[in-house]
């Protein structure tokens, strides 16, 4: 297991509106039989405590784990779509993900995805989503040179 850095960065659009978040997390990089795990600690809502997070990639598949009760699993493969159950604290909504892409730049000290996906519900369009998110074992700052 490696100490890595892994910058975030997420455009989401929804409803007409759009906003940008660029979030710096400390984690480790785990690569085990050809999948990488990415494992950090998020805040979900403000004033709640940090909830851990595993991002595991294999085989052009992303899955993103959350250990809480409220949201759910997202599973990311390109061209795909996955039924969600999602959990809020005023039920369980059934959700869609389709993702449009997913691209991954792979090297010894950088791990860099590139995500578009949308999430839908009862066929209606919520919010369209392009993530980016490099993990590296260097500082923050280098994580934007590409070898």
């Amino acid at each position: 297991m490696t100490s890595v850095t892994i910058h975030r960065t997420t455009a989401i659009s929804q409803a007409g509106d759009s906003d940008r978040q660029e979030i710096v997390f400390v984690g480790n990089r785990e690569d085990v039989d050809g999948r990488i795990e990415l494992k950090f600690e998020e805040v979900l809502s403000a004033g709640e405590p940090p909830v851990p997070t595993i991002m595991t990639l294999q085989d052009q598949v992303l899955t993103m784990h959350r250990e809480t009760d409220l949201g759910g699993d997202m599973r990311f493969e390109t061209k795909t779509f996955q039924e969600l159950c999602y959990n809020t604290p005023a039920g369980v909504f059934s959700m869609q993900l389709y993702t449009d892409a997913l691209d991954v730049f792979l090297s010894p000290d950088i791990v860099e995805i590139d995500l578009k996906y949308r999430l839908f519900s009862e066929g209606e369009l919520l919010s369209d989503v392009d993530m980016v998110i490099r993990a590296g074992t260097v500082t923050p700052a280098s994580l934007y040179e590409l070898p």
